[in-house]
């Protein structure tokens, strides 16, 4: 079936001006919060930006469940705004924890292959935006920079 169209065309230096302007804008935005974490306080703004570029941001509405205690872990999260709620259900009682931009969490299924620790909900309203990597690139990413490797590895009691 044939049907009439319209063929647009981009030379390269415009599509890679476009592709750049959008990734610049990206790295901006998330430099800001991630400069203010902890875990990369030891990684150059080259280093930063390639771990920004592996970023996915996701927004999740108020109550959604991000992660469920005991399933298979396959995402890192790290809060860009808004808050989360942990709850880690224990042999003797529950224990609570918000976390809010800056904040990371989902490292320990990845790090450990274990699973879920904790359920963490979207808190705020109307939502919650996450910047997320999977496993495979976590693995990557930390496996690349060993003292981010090291800081999360020495972090890992932080929840106990």
């Amino acid at each position: 079936c044939r049907q009439a169209s319209v063929l647009w065309e981009l030379d390269r230096a415009t599509f890679n001006n476009i592709v750049m302007e959008g990734v610049q804008r990206k790295r901006n935005q998330c430099l800001s919060v991630l400069s203010s974490v902890p875990m990369f306080a030891d990684i150059s703004r080259t280093e930063l930006e390639n771990i920004i570029d592996a970023l996915k941001m996701e927004r999740r509405p108020h109550g959604d469940v991000i992660i469920r205690q005991g399933e298979v872990g396959d995402h890192f999260y790290i809060v860009y705004e808004g808050q989360v709620m942990a709850s880690k259900v224990t042999d003797s009682e529950p224990v609570m924890m918000i976390h809010e931009a800056g904040d990371y969490f989902g490292e320990l299924a990845l790090i450990l292959d274990a699973p879920r620790a904790a359920t963490v909900v979207a808190s705020s309203e109307p939502e919650v935006c996450l910047l997320s990597m999977d496993r495979a690139t976590f693995k990557r990413i930390t496996g690349e920079h060993s003292a981010l490797h090291g800081y999360l590895e020495s972090n890992v009691d932080r929840y106990a």
